[in-house]
């Protein structure tokens, strides 16, 4: 089964993290700054607001699925990066068992 993104959500808790759970029934969390790291074109962050404070680090507000290999994420300079399960999967080659396993096309799996 090919690892296709099925389910994605920041962490609740800080913000700078994403997970992702893949169809093949594994999972990664990617820090921000690996995220960053992708975007073309990009010179680091600094300064960013985040929430109703200032954060010196950059935060990922949302993230969304996008077709059915892409995921596209909202960061709190209020730019997006997209990335295609490819470039995730090369950051984190190896990922640990998912306690979730979704059917493909529920749509709880949307976010």
């Amino acid at each position: 089964m090919e690892a296709l993104p099925q389910m994605i959500h920041v962490d609740p808790d800080d913000g700078f993290n994403l997970n992702v759970h893949f169809a093949d029934g594994t999972c990664a969390r990617y820090r921000v700054e690996e995220l960053e790291e992708l975007r073309p074109c990009r010179e680091p962050s600094s300064i960013e607001v985040h929430g109703a404070g200032v954060s010196d680090r950059l935060a990922l507000l949302d993230a969304k699925l996008d077709h059915a290999d892409g995921v596209i994420v909202r960061f709190s300079d209020g730019t997006e990066g997209a990335y295609v399960s490819d470039e995730l999967l090369e950051l984190r080659p190896e990922r640990e068992s998912s306690p979730l396993r979704l059917p493909v096309g529920d749509s709880a799996a949307v976010r």
